[in-house]
């Protein structure tokens, strides 16, 4: 059981090391080596060797990092994918998670592991797709094919579900490629939009579980710090996509009314107005870019 944080600094030298190298025969073996413990049968191999690699610190709120996990046992499938009623429960257990813990790689790391570490999950979970093929097998096709890519694609999936690889990722990682992560923070915002404007939490759910969305907002306040960042903007934008139906999902029109609103506020100065005055503002501008492209 890891009962503190695992260090970020050990942690990112551990993702680099597995990931980058100018050895690339070196960088195969080791990650050959990584590779074959997530499928072993003994759990604590997996754990050993993060254990043995990094160090740990105390951490004020540790009851949140033991055994801390909603319901049984999740399925493969489930942990791969996970449908809203396990996200939500990710959130309603760490209800209590301070947003600076929920946005580090490190935290979500040591909780996957003492998942790992209880029989919550199997290392190989981290690895499976959304196709029917097991991570176990997933795993066994890489270590036996002589081409180095899929192995490659094995390591860096596993590090991006555990924590993020923001290494190679950057920030959005850990919001984005961690679904533990992605579950507790699509529940956060729902909360607050509920919370601050009264949006039905099911249609909030609905639209910050539509992944090109979740994708292009997460990557606009974390990555690219624009205005979406001002709580002013960002709940009235997911309010008001929450009373859309359909729910825009192409990509060319969500980038044009994100930058459409991010023109809009360097004259209009909208994180002085109210959230139901920018509700109305982005509404106009969200159907001009449906109707436009």
């Amino acid at each position: 059981m890891i009962k503190n944080l695992l260090i970020s600094s050990d942690l990112s030298e551990l993702r680099k090391d597995l990931v980058k190298s100018d050895n690339k025969d070196l960088l195969f073996r080791k990650q050959k080596e990584f590779a074959k413990l997530a499928i072993d049968t003994d759990n604590q191999k997996f754990m050993a060797y993060f254990k043995c690699r990094c160090k740990t610190q105390d951490m004020e709120e540790k009851h949140l990092l033991p055994p801390y996990f909603w319901g049984s046992p999740l399925t493969e499938d489930e942990f791969a994918d996970p449908p809203q009623d396990t996200e939500a429960s990710v959130f309603d257990s760490l209800r209590n998670l301070p947003r600076k813990l929920a946005s580090s790689n490190a935290f979500w790391s040591s909780y996957h592991l003492n998942m790992i570490d209880v029989g919550f999950i199997k290392p190989s979970y981290l690895v499976k797709g959304q196709i029917r093929e097991t991570g176990q097998a997933r795993i066994e096709k890489a270590i036996a094919s002589q081409d180095r890519k899929p192995l490659d694609d094995c390591v860096r999936t596993i590090l991006r579900r555990m924590g993020g690889l923001p290494e190679v990722r950057g920030y959005t990682s850990v919001f984005q490629d961690c679904r533990t992560s992605r579950a507790w923070w699509r529940g956060y915002f729902t909360e607050k939009v509920h919370e601050e404007i009264g949006t039905e939490k099911e249609k909030v759910w609905r639209v910050l579980r539509t992944n090109r969305i979740w994708e292009e907002i997460t990557g606009h306040v974390v990555e690219k710090l624009t205005v979406l960042g001002d709580r002013r903007i960002f709940i009235p934008l997911v309010a008001c996509l929450s009373e859309m139906n359909p729910i825009p999902n192409d990509r060319n029109i969500i980038q044009d009314f994100l930058r459409r609103i991010g023109q809009r506020t360097a004259y209009q100065m909208m994180g002085v107005l109210s959230l139901e005055e920018n509700f109305e503002i982005i509404k106009e501008i969200i159907n001009k870019s449906v109707n436009e492209n």
